[in-house]
């Protein structure tokens, strides 16, 4: 199974002028089948996490937008109907062209410097977002409670991209697209041989397995829904 095309939800490029920025954001978020945060870690600590090293600091506290994103797909990753997959892209200092290009290595071991209180600001956003989408309300709480250390390790736990190890910027941009791709059709191939999806998200689907229930055969499902037999018909056609 190859689609004709990827769908991707860039926020600056797809957010529109004069709408609600976060309903926006988040609605591209929960339609997602594979979530891609650039986590990058630069010096001064600027960049999408190391700029999360001030929260907490002195008691302060701010609704960060790269966070309240964290959360709420790291919530939606074993939602029913949620986001598939994680993919984080990990960057490190951008390196000159003459060095080479690319980036450095993301710095893990500074995630420990990270608050190990949560941001209330974020979390509080967060708990409405997830209410909205129907999360529960046991979810809620728990995400409520999050740390802002917590949320980023939750994430870095997902297998990304270590952007130090692709070369130059065209080589980062190459292999991102390739993984994330990737990823997408796994996570197609894996839909398309639920046997819950192959009844209900094929025209003929539960037919085929009324039938290999019947003939005590529905261990063969996985097989027949690898090779698209979704209809008693195709099925009638194979040949012994």
């Amino acid at each position: 199974f190859v689609p004709a095309q990827a769908k991707v939800f860039l926020d600056r490029e797809c957010l529109l002028d004069g709408q609600n920025w976060v309903t926006g954001f988040v609605r591209g978020l929960a339609a997602s089948m594979c979530f891609v945060p650039l986590l990058s870690w630069t010096k001064d600590d600027t960049g999408s996490v190391g700029e999360l090293s001030r929260i907490g600091v002195a008691g302060f506290d701010k609704e960060d937008n790269v966070l309240l994103e964290l959360i709420i797909a790291t919530a939606l990753c074993d939602e029913p109907g949620g986001v598939l997959a994680i993919l984080p892209v990990l960057l490190g200092q951008a390196r000159p062209a003459a060095k080479g290009g690319g980036f450095s290595a993301f710095p893990f071991y500074k995630v420990a410097r990270l608050s190990d209180l949560p941001s209330r600001a974020t979390n509080a956003r967060a708990g409405v977002v997830l209410r909205q989408l129907g999360v529960s309300e046991e979810k809620v709480q728990g995400v409520l409670d999050l740390s802002v250390k917590q949320v980023v390790e939750l994430v870095l736990r997902y297998q990304g991209v270590q952007a130090s190890q692709c070369g130059d910027m065209e080589g980062v941009a190459t292999t991102c697209a390739t993984r994330v791709l990737k990823t997408v059709l796994n996570e197609v191939r894996r839909l398309r041989s639920d046997p819950q999806y192959f009844e209900n998200g094929t025209p003929c689907g539960s037919e085929v397995l009324e039938w290999l229930q019947a003939k005590n055969l529905k261990s063969f499902a996985p097989l027949l829904i690898h090779h698209n037999l979704d209809s008693l018909e195709n099925v009638a056609r194979l040949k012994p």
